[in-house]
C-alpha cells in the first residue's frame, strides 16, 4: 500500500477535528440537560425532605447520566471506529481476520465502557452534590429558608 501524503494527513485531522468539536457539543448538551433535571429533583426532595435528602436525590439520576454517557461514548466509537475499520479492510488479508476486527472493536468499546462509566458517574454525582451544598450553604449564610434555596438550585440548574 503507498504512503499517504502529508495533504491527506493534514485533511483528514482537519476533519477528524471538526467532528470532535462537534460531537462535544453535543455531548455536552446531553450531560447538561441530564445534570439540570437532577438538580431540578434534589430542589424538589430538598424543599421537602431536608438536606438529607440529596444524596439520594442525586443518586436516583445516576441511569440517566449513565446512559447519557454509554450514548456519547458508543458515537464516538462508531464515528472514528468505522472509519478504521474501513481502512483495515482495504489490507489484503483473509476476510475471517477483517470481519472479527468490527467485533473485537466492539467488545472493545464495550469494556471501556463498561471500565469507565461507573467512574465517570460517581465524578459526576459528587460535584453535582458539591455545587448544590455550596448553594444551600450560601443561602443558608444569608438567611434564606428552604423554599428560595430551593429556587436558587433551579435557577443554577436552568444556566
Amino acid at each position: 500500500m503507498a504512503a499517504i501524503n502529508p495533504r491527506d494527513k493534514q485533511r483528514q485531522r482537519a476533519l477528524d477535528a471538526a467532528l470532535q468539536d462537534r460531537l462535544s457539543a453535543r455531548f455536552e448538551r446531553a450531560l447538561r440537560v441530564e445534570i439540570a433535571k437532577t438538580m431540578r429533583e434534589v430542589a424538589d426532595a430538598y424543599e421537602k425532605r431536608g438536606e438529607l435528602a440529596i444524596p439520594l436525590a442525586v443518586q436516583e439520576h445516576s441511569a440517566g447520566i449513565q446512559r447519557t454517557l454509554e450514548a456519547d461514548y458508543r458515537l464516538v466509537a462508531s464515528h472514528f471506529g468505522k472509519r478504521l475499520l474501513d481502512e483495515a479492510k482495504s489490507y489484503s488479508g483473509p476476510d475471517v481476520i477483517k470481519a472479527s476486527l468490527s467485533e473485537r472493536l466492539g467488545f472493545a468499546v464495550g469494556a471501556f465502557i463498561s471500565r469507565v462509566i461507573a467512574s465517570k458517574v460517581t465524578q459526576i454525582n459528587r460535584t453535582t452534590e458539591s455545587q448544590i451544598r455550596s448553594i444551600i450553604r450560601g443561602g443558608l449564610d444569608e438567611g434564606l429558608g428552604v423554599d428560595k434555596i430551593g429556587k436558587r438550585i433551579r435557577e443554577t440548574a436552568d444556566t
